[in-house]
């Protein structure tokens, strides 16, 4: 090998090995911002909410790309299943925004699918 094969290839391992350590941190950020999030505003994925009256379940929490610390003093969007009219909730998914209010007895009791 020559000398820029040696230093190309040493490149790669290094830009690897920094690829897992920011996907590991990434992972420690999701996982403590939703745990901050639950803490904060009382909602984790699972629970039911009211959006402009109608009730959607909640699918997924919404995190900012940068991890903006201000951000959490906004009430974070979600998005959820609208409930049909037979009471079941839908497969469709929409993006809440901002805009929903937790459900009178939530207390984070999950609702059957």
């Amino acid at each position: 090998m020559t000398n820029t094969e040696d230093k190309l290839k040493a490149a790669i391992e290094i830009l690897t090995a920094a690829k897992k350590v920011v996907s590991s941190a990434n992972d420690i950020v999701r996982d403590n911002w939703i745990k901050l999030v639950k803490e904060k505003f009382c909602i984790e994925v699972g629970d039911v909410v009211t959006c402009r009256g109608k009730r959607f379940r909640i699918t997924q929490i919404r995190i900012p790309q940068d991890y903006d610390l201000a951000s959490l003093n906004y009430k974070p969007w979600v998005y959820g299943n609208p409930q049909n009219k037979d009471g079941r909730y839908g497969k469709g998914e929409k993006c809440l925004y901002g805009d929903w209010e937790i459900e009178g007895g939530n207390d984070h009791e999950k609702t059957n699918v």
